[in-house]
């Protein structure tokens, strides 16, 4: 069962990637006309202000950041959240037991890291910072 999921979560994961690169090409190829339309119609002394490199720089670093954020960043976003709750779901549909065990753990892990990143925390980082410079 564990090989068959791992292969369904491949496949659909695969999927998921293809159908986010389609559409981030799509939408980076949308804005990058749009933004040219645009450009088009501004007077002729815009150009010549900020220079024909600089503009043509922005428009594709622009439309290209676009694009990386909903082809990559957004699927692993996704994923990032999916994971953990599925294998919590399964963890208790498996054994109710087994799955308490596996999260009691977990839990305290999670109260300890936020008792290490809290408030004292960013204090006594900042008092650090003040002493090395």
């Amino acid at each position: 069962m564990a090989v068959l999921f791992s292969v369904i979560f491949m496949l659909v994961y695969f999927g998921a990637l293809m159908c986010s690169h389609l559409s981030a090409f799509r939408v980076a190829a949308n804005m990058k006309k749009d933004l040219l339309h645009h450009i088009a119609k501004l007077p002729i002394g815009f150009a010549d202000e900020m220079g024909s490199g600089k503009v043509r720089r922005i428009v594709t670093e622009t439309t290209s950041s676009t694009e990386t954020f909903l082809a990559h960043n957004l699927p692993d976003m996704a994923q990032a959240i999916v994971m953990p709750v599925g294998m919590v779901i399964m963890l208790f549909i498996y054994d109710w037991r087994f799955g308490l065990a596996c999260i009691i753990p977990i839990i305290l892990s999670f109260c300890m890291v936020f008792s290490m990143m809290g408030p004292k925390m960013m204090e006594d980082m900042k008092k650090y910072q003040d002493a090395l410079g």
